[in-house]
């Protein structure tokens, strides 16, 4: 009978099943597994059939390969996609992780530490009420019975979050693709951003007029003018926080791209939620050391919306109220610490074998060949520890409780 059952399986996946394949456990490391299994070649930007296994459960769905500048690691992110009537769920992790119509499952191949994606959304969600939250959480993922390792498994930043969330799913999101999402340009690029969702058709007017009018007005509108219409075009609480949070952890490369923007069709405002933090905690998207001493206003230089927030009197003595009061509060130095020893203990068995499975890759990988300063997964920890301590008493003095 399970000769029958495994040949139909192979025969829907359109080849068969590698004869390896075998029925990982549901749990490894005190971690939950993801077991894909597929009988096709996956893609960048097509989906394939994929049988999904986790704890005990048989989802059928669809991968695809994921990312841009990770594209050529051997360990690769991936896009999982479930049936609407039958959605990917765990309550047991995230705070419960249900509902979930797309799965991103992101490698930590340039991450030695193994958790600086899920430090980073642990610090967004906590940037006050109202913001566009991402769940993640760590599993172990095995790709037809060979074992890939530990990932961060996420949102997919889609209308199906949106909608879950309570904001309007037919609204217009768009992904900033590159640093010309930075808005600064006098005239709209277009190619520097991604339309994710919304409305395409020609009829309403250009896919993107809206994304060009708010681009327009932030490049060119006069002080007085930005300062009275920003807090009716964007939620200034999102972008505030998009400020404070890439700055507070130096993801500089998520400053202008490697973020979402979503008009709400219904409060008529974009909401922003940043993406892929890689290049943060410490270091830069090549894995280099990143000093913990980068002044946030330098920093703001990077994205307009950014530079005339903190340049203007009045809005600026807000925002940076708002950064010296959730470095007391919310993101306070004891409550990162706090987060960070947690999924460190949560993670270190896998981490110490995924390091195994992947080291000799990690140190001939051509990106970052030639450096002198290569850690291990425990001495990365180390470092990232000492770093925050180090980046919050930058900040702390930066922005006093009296920030002016």
């Amino acid at each position: 009978m399970k000769t029958i059952c495994l040949f139909l399986l192979c025969g829907w996946l359109g080849s068969a099943v590698p004869a390896a394949w075998g029925a990982p456990p549901a749990e490894e490391t005190n971690l939950p597994v993801f077991a894909l299994v597929t009988g096709r070649p996956l893609a960048d930007k097509e989906y394939v059939p994929a049988s999904i296994t986790y704890r005990g459960r048989v989802w059928q769905g669809e991968i695809k390969l994921r990312g841009h500048s990770s594209f050529e690691y051997p360990k690769k992110s991936f896009t999982l996609k479930f049936a609407d009537r039958d959605r990917f769920g765990d309550l047991r992790v995230a705070g419960g992780f249900v509902g979930k119509r797309k799965v991103a499952l992101t490698t930590t191949f340039d991450d030695n530490s193994y958790l600086r994606h899920r430090l980073a959304f642990e610090l967004w969600n906590r940037l006050g009420a109202g913001r566009i939250r991402v769940q993640a959480y760590s599993a172990i993922v095995y790709l037809n019975g060979e074992y890939q390792g530990l990932y961060v498994v996420s949102d997919h930043i889609d209308g199906d979050l949106l909608a879950s969330q309570g904001f309007p799913k037919k609204g217009n999101l768009y992904m900033a693709v590159d640093h010309g999402a930075s808005f600064f340009a006098k005239t709209f690029s277009a190619a520097s951003f991604e339309k994710k969702e919304g409305c395409a058709r020609w009829w309403f007017g250009a896919p993107d007029a809206d994304l060009k009018d708010l681009s327009d007005f932030v490049a060119n509108s006069d002080d007085g003018q930005f300062r009275a219409d920003i807090g009716r075009r964007v939620e200034l609480g999102d972008y505030r926080a998009w400020f404070i949070a890439v700055t507070a952890m130096e993801a500089t490369d998520s400053q202008a791209k490697n973020a979402f923007h979503f008009h709400d069709p219904v409060a008529d405002r974009w909401r922003v939620v940043p993406w892929d933090f890689n290049e943060s905690w410490g270091q830069d998207w090549t894995t280099a050391r990143a000093l913990p001493v980068s002044d946030p206003e330098a920093m703001a230089g990077a994205n307009n919306i950014f530079r005339r927030l903190l340049a203007d009197p009045v809005l600026g003595a807000a925002t940076r109220a708002q950064y010296a009061a959730v470095l007391r509060r919310e993101i306070a130095l004891p409550e990162m610490l706090r987060i960070f020893d947690a999924l460190v203990s949560e993670i270190a068995p896998a981490a110490h074998r995924d390091e195994q499975r992947w080291r000799a890759a990690y140190l001939a990988f051509p990106r970052w060949q030639g450096r002198p300063d290569f850690t291990t997964f425990d001495s990365e920890v180390a470092y990232i520890r000492q770093w925050i301590r180090d980046r919050w008493a930058f900040l702390e003095h930066r922005y006093p409780r009296s920030a002016p």
